[in-house]
């Protein structure tokens, strides 16, 4: 569900995939799940999905942020504007 009074949407997309080509699989399908979400809730204001390193995590792997250094971290920030798609 979609709520927002401000004046654009930010979808906050955590990352924890080790390798480049699983997070590039994973951004293409979370893009893929927000313009649904756009579309289905007939989104008009502008629109945002951020990727960023999950900065802990449970379970079975440790967290990225446990395994790189925070330049490596940085160049995982990704933002892409949705808005006009």
């Amino acid at each position: 569900m979609i709520v927002s009074n401000s004046e654009a949407c930010l979808y906050v997309a955590g990352l924890n995939q080790k390798t480049v080509m699983a997070r590039q699989e994973y951004k293409k399908a979370q893009l893929e799940f927000a313009k649904s979400l756009i579309e289905y809730h007939e989104i008009t204001k502008p629109f945002y999905i951020v990727f960023l390193p999950t900065p802990g995590k449970k379970g079975h792997d440790k967290s990225i942020w446990d395994s790189y250094d925070i330049e490596c971290l940085k160049s995982c920030i990704h933002i892409e504007n949705l808005s006009a798609k």
